[in-house]
């Protein structure tokens, strides 16, 4: 019996987390008789603009990237025709395809059902975090129906599977990870010039908050700032404590402004920065808070623990269900509420002594989170490892 071929099609080659993911799904499918090719539709997309660009050299495993621009701009048909003249040209036994959002998609998993190849699909979505429509909810439950295998991200994603009609015999979890060991290297590496870091981006703060991400409506950031701000107004104790914005997007300005008319002391916009550099800010910051509307999974969590954070994260996000022990090693919150996330951030400016502690167990919990692991559970769940 020959070699089983595996097909990987994913969205964009700028993708940290997936190259890394990829390369261990590949390291591991050399060693039990699996033949692996990804194929990356784009090399990036326009939301990615100003947070990094694609580093090529972490994709060590078999790939082709098809189109050298942003997934956004490339025609539909140009898309289909080209994922099934690569899928006609390997001849996969197997095709895992990156959801059901686009029409590609559809096209590769209609040309596995017509040569019989099986096709699973990874999902990176919730229940709750964006408006669902019934149209939309029947053809998705049209398009799992095709697929073999349905690889929800966590808790939340399986739960809305189920819910779409997915078997349970259909369904394995596949945690979304990142370089957890790099991450705590890079992290504690960067503790001993916490003096310089500050310095570079203006932090003048001696404790700090943190948000990392797209700077954009579903982040929820203007709530953010105006909960910070009345913080400010509630503890004198948060008269240390600052805020730190690490990211870029089309609410840039916007939230500049809010921060200045607010006159809220203590809030950094750092701008866009690379990967690496990230945990080296998180490594001289005291808490995060993610607080989106809308967050399929939110893997800014997983980083900022690996980092040994404690975690404020709004319960739309699909982290949080899995990452988060209220109390342990951080909070959850209902988004649109404000007050709540007042309370929260009062009661850790309010509970400092105890932070070191939240964040160990924070790092403690994602170290079960590594990079091998979910690359086990992929192989696994395609049955194509033991």
């Amino acid at each position: 019996m020959g070699k089983k071929r595996l097909l990987i099609v994913h969205n964009i080659a700028w993708s940290h987390y997936k190259a890394l993911l990829f390369t261990k799904i590949y390291e591991i499918s050399q060693k039990h008789d699996v033949h692996m090719q990804v194929i990356q539709v784009a090399s990036t997309s326009g939301n990615r603009k100003g947070i990094g660009d694609v580093d090529y050299s972490i994709h060590k495993y078999p790939c082709n990237v098809l189109f050298n621009t942003n997934f956004e701009e490339i025609p539909l048909l140009r898309k289909i025709t080209s994922l099934v003249a690569q899928a006609k040209a390997f001849k996969p036994d197997i095709i895992v395809l990156p959801g059901y959002d686009d029409m590609a998609w559809w096209a590769v998993a209609f040309y596995g059902k017509l040569y019989k190849v099986k096709v699973g699909t990874v999902i990176e979505t919730n229940e709750f975090d964006k408006k669902r429509y019934f149209f939309k909810e029947v053809l998705k439950k049209i398009f799992l129906g095709m697929c073999d295998y349905v690889l929800p991200c966590g808790t939340k994603a399986k739960e809305y599977m189920r819910k779409l009609g997915v078997p349970e015999t259909r369904i394995s979890v596949v945690p979304l990870t990142t370089d957890v060991e790099k991450l705590i290297e890079l992290s504690q590496d960067a503790k001993s010039s916490r003096s310089m870091i500050l310095d570079k981006y203006g932090i003048s703060k001696t404790r700090n908050f943190i948000y990392v991400g797209r700077l954009s409506p579903e982040k929820n950031l203007k709530l953010l700032i105006q909960a910070f701000n009345e913080l400010k107004k509630k503890n004198p104790k948060a008269e240390k404590w600052g805020l730190v914005v690490v990211g870029d997007g089309p609410q840039k300005e916007e939230l500049k402004t809010l921060a200045s008319d607010l006159k809220v002391d203590g809030i950094v916009f750092t701008g866009g920065t690379s990967w690496d550099e990230v945990p080296k800010i998180m490594a001289v910051c005291d808490v995060f808070v993610l607080p989106s509307i809308s967050e399929p999974w939110g893997l800014v969590v997983n980083e900022a623990m690996a980092c040994g954070l404690p975690v404020v994260v709004s319960k739309k996000a699909g982290a949080y269900w899995d990452l988060v022990r209220d109390g342990e090693n951080g909070f959850g919150f209902d988004p649109e509420r404000k007050d709540e996330l007042v309370g929260i951030l009062d009661r850790l400016v309010n509970m400092e002594k105890d932070l070191e502690k939240l964040g160990a167990v924070s790092r403690q919990i994602i170290s079960n989170y590594t990079i091998e692991k979910a690359a086990e559970r992929f192989l696994r769940a395609l049955n194509l490892i033991s």
